[in-house]
């Protein structure tokens, strides 16, 4: 749960973004103004990008210490240090990917989000998650998160 929780606080810093670059854009596009909207919803996913940049790098530079936060348990201090790389990758794709939904949702096209999300999750995402899970690699809980990764892709 303490890589679940990191990850649902980032969460709640990129849903914050694509919200303000969705109403942006949909509103931009009701004023008839495209070429304004076009720029709003480009400079939402730059700052997507550095977000999730800046994400990633503070996960993985917090990784070994993070867990001891939560818990005072080395064990669950080590299974946060492993985990914790896994989750910075997760979050990377999940920054972009939640501010080009929000892009999507306000010209319309909610649709292709579902289109790319759904088979990406359930044919990709999750036979992949349970083979690094419970296969020769045998990850354990570390081979969950590109599952969780893949969702976002």
């Amino acid at each position: 749960t303490v890589v679940l929780n990191t990850g649902s606080l980032v969460y709640q810093l990129t849903a914050g973004l694509s919200v303000a670059v969705s109403n942006r854009t949909g509103n931009l596009l009701g004023q008839a103004r495209a070429r304004r909207a076009r720029v709003s919803s480009n400079t939402g996913l730059v700052l997507s990008v550095a977000c999730g940049a800046l994400i990633l790098v503070l996960c993985l530079s917090v990784a070994s210490w993070w867990g001891a936060i939560y818990s005072n348990d080395p064990e669950v201090v080590a299974i946060v240090a492993q985990a914790m790389p896994f989750c910075a990758l997760f979050l990377f794709p999940s920054a972009i990917s939640g501010v080009s939904y929000g892009v999507l949702r306000s010209i319309g096209h909610q649709a292709a989000g579902a289109r790319i999300n759904f088979p990406s999750y359930y044919f990709v995402g999750l036979p992949l998650g349970a083979y690094l899970t419970y296969g020769p690699p045998a990850m354990g809980i570390a081979g969950l998160w590109p599952l969780a990764r893949q969702r976002y892709a």
